[in-house]
């Protein structure tokens, strides 16, 4: 349960009962948005807005999702997507404020269906796209035109620029690098089908897909897969190195500590998330059913009290740990046993269970904006550990047998055991 003590984002009214894929803005007041079937624009900020769908010479729809799209200037645009054209990978593009538009193919190679799915523009002239077949594509006159940067096997569904010279692109079971804006790009494999890749530096890497996050701290050869309360991821976006935000299927979370602890926007839970993109002081992000919001500069988040308990003690007495997955700086924890505080500190929070531990365990998370509570029924129990005490001297003694003394955690009552002394080789 969410609590919040001040309102944040501004919720649009839909314009259209369409996913929102990729959102693009210039000169302070155009926006353009790609959905499923078109592009929605506005040219004074969003106040209102116009339409136009892609429609072939006998009036069917022939775009499947417009999922990339770029602003060159107020009157012209390049986007991209599955387009059913002749089976061919194209761009569209738009010179004469987005009311007519006009197709690049770039090929009719490959596998079925040939797309091109994301942007990334490190600088107004130089944009890189990726798809499928033909993988990677460069433009440097703003997005006009476009020629292969290279043509791989995989399936390309993000892309990420530091700069006109590094970057990386993401796939299903692939990664691919360059150092020398595109000029080569090495392929590397892995187990992940990967949808969204945010870079941060040369060496700080995110990328997340379905049901995953990851992060990179070598520039993308290897991935760590840290916790995190969310489940499939459509987009991210780095703000230098540990500040990262995550467009997810359940909403748009928030992390100041590189991806370890999370937090969430409350206006955006149990919302498919698609993209956030940040136009000046202003912060937009759009998802399913049309949904758009946007802020003047960045607000507060909320904490998330989401926390699991590691006892892995099967025998005898031990520390139970308790984790949560937002651990926001300067924020205050309450831990709550039955309605009892038991503590107020900081995650991990270890307790020692001796016998049984049960009933119900409350967090509550306040970092100064934002207030969340979650409680679980626990059960936690020291099992039976006996300890056997040994003479030190087996073989000293005289006689047949020796005595062993059963003692321990969770022992009501002790006894004595026989042993044949033939069984220790006596």
């Amino acid at each position: 349960m969410c609590e919040n003590y001040s309102a944040q984002w501004q919720i649009l009214p839909p314009q259209i009962n369409e996913q929102l894929y990729d959102i693009s803005f210039s000169g302070g007041n155009t926006i353009l948005a790609g959905t499923q079937t078109s592009v929605i624009f506005s040219s004074d900020n969003g106040s209102n807005w116009n339409s136009y769908q892609f429609r072939d010479n006998f009036n069917f729809p022939y775009a499947n999702n417009v999922s990339g799209v770029h602003l060159i200037d107020e009157q012209s645009a390049v986007v991209s997507g599955t387009f059913y054209l002749g089976n061919s990978q194209a761009f569209l593009y738009s010179n004469g404020g987005f009311l007519s538009w006009s197709e690049q193919y770039i090929n009719n190679l490959g596998e079925w269906p040939r797309e091109i799915l994301a942007f990334s523009f490190p600088t107004p002239d130089i944009g890189y796209a990726v798809g499928h077949s033909f993988s990677v594509l460069k433009s440097t006159d703003g997005g006009v035109t476009w020629a292969v940067s290279t043509n791989v096997a995989p399936k390309l569904n993000g892309i990420s620029m530091l700069d006109s010279e590094h970057g990386i692109a993401v796939g299903i079971h692939a990664t691919l690098l360059t150092s020398n804006g595109g000029a080569t790009w090495t392929t590397l494999t892995h187990n992940y089908y990967m949808d969204a890749v945010a870079m941060a530096t040369d060496q700080v890497v995110y990328a997340g897909g379905d049901e995953f996050f990851l992060k990179s701290i070598d520039g993308g050869h290897t991935w760590q897969k840290p916790n995190v309360p969310f489940g499939k991821v459509n987009g991210l976006t780095a703000v230098g190195v540990d500040t990262i935000f995550a467009c997810t299927n359940s909403g748009l979370y928030f992390s100041a500590s590189g991806g370890s602890f999370w937090e969430v926007f409350p206006e955006t839970k149990g919302r498919n998330i698609q993209k956030l993109v940040r136009n000046g002081t202003e912060w937009w992000a759009i998802g399913g059913q049309g949904f758009m919001m946007r802020c003047q500069n960045l607000p507060a988040a909320a904490p998330i009290a989401d926390f699991t308990i590691d006892f892995p003690f099967t025998c005898g007495s031990g520390p139970a740990t308790v984790s949560n997955v937002s651990n926001p700086s300067g924020a205050t924890f309450e831990w709550f046993l039955n309605d009892s505080l038991v503590s107020t500190v900081t995650p991990p929070f270890v307790f020692q269970v001796t016998d049984i531990t049960m009933g119900n365990l409350k967090l509550v998370v306040d970092n100064g904006f934002f207030k969340d509570s979650t409680s679980e029924q626990i059960y936690l129990q020291a099992h039976l550990q006996a300890v056997l005490n040994m003479p030190t001297d087996v073989y000293g003694g005289s006689g047949s047998f020796i005595e062993l003394e059963a003692a321990g955690t969770g022992i009501d009552s002790v006894g004595w055991a026989t042993i044949p002394y033939s069984t220790w080789g006596g």
